[in-house]
């Protein structure tokens, strides 16, 4: 039990490591005029949501691997931000990702929680995804 512990402390720290870079590959002076503008605010390109995939593979057992194979159906743009959210983003940074308001962040959530059949859930879209393991 105690390794268990560990090994969850240990791919928490690593999923915070990615999150960070994440941060790192925004340029928060443009974040920010766009938000004025209201304009979409990240720059991650294919590459990088490919080393996200890979890292979230490599430090979550497996955790894209398993999602994509469960979830056949969801576009590239679900699984983004299902990556986001393992990553621990909270509501009001993916609002500052992706430019839009809180209220369309929620709703981003709810049609999530739809597309991953889990509406009849007591457990909302993010704790799905982060208690995800793929076994």
């Amino acid at each position: 039990m105690e390794e268990h512990c560990t090994q969850l402390a240990n791919i928490g720290k690593q999923l915070d490591v990615m999150k960070r870079y994440v941060f790192s590959k925004v340029h928060f002076e443009q974040e920010i005029e766009n938000l004025k503008n209201m304009k979409r605010v990240h720059e991650l390109n294919s590459d990088d949501w490919l080393g996200i995939e890979i890292y979230l593979n490599d430090s979550a057992r497996g955790f894209m691997f398993s999602f994509r194979d469960h979830y056949p159906n969801l576009k590239e743009n679900d699984l983004q931000l299902c990556m986001l959210i393992k990553l621990d983003f909270n509501n009001s940074e993916l609002t500052h990702f992706y430019g839009i308001s809180a209220e369309s962040v929620k709703h981003k959530l709810f049609i999530l929680k739809s597309k991953l059949g889990i509406e009849k859930s007591h457990l909302s879209a993010r704790e799905y995804i982060k208690m995800w393991v793929n076994e």
